[in-house]
């Protein structure tokens, strides 16, 4: 009966640990730079598809490990 209630404990200890961890996680953040405009801006098809790439992860690959990446483009 002991070591029943010893590995109910340890298992539920470690499932808080670990869910812990999780709701702690930060937010994912990356920073780019395309230039869309202006004179080194020739090419802002580079710009769009990042774009549609981080919409596409967000939205259908779902984040990284359930969390929405926050993009910034410059």
């Amino acid at each position: 009966m002991k070591q029943k209630a010893f590995l109910v404990l340890t298992f539920s200890l470690a499932l808080i640990f670990l869910m812990a961890g999780a709701a702690t996680a930060k937010d994912v953040k990356t920073l780019s730079q395309f230039p869309m405009s202006g004179p080194v801006g020739a090419l802002p098809e580079f710009g769009w598809g990042f774009i549609d790439g981080m919409n596409w992860v967000n939205s259908d690959g779902g984040g990284i490990n359930g969390k929405p990446i926050k993009w910034y483009l410059e």
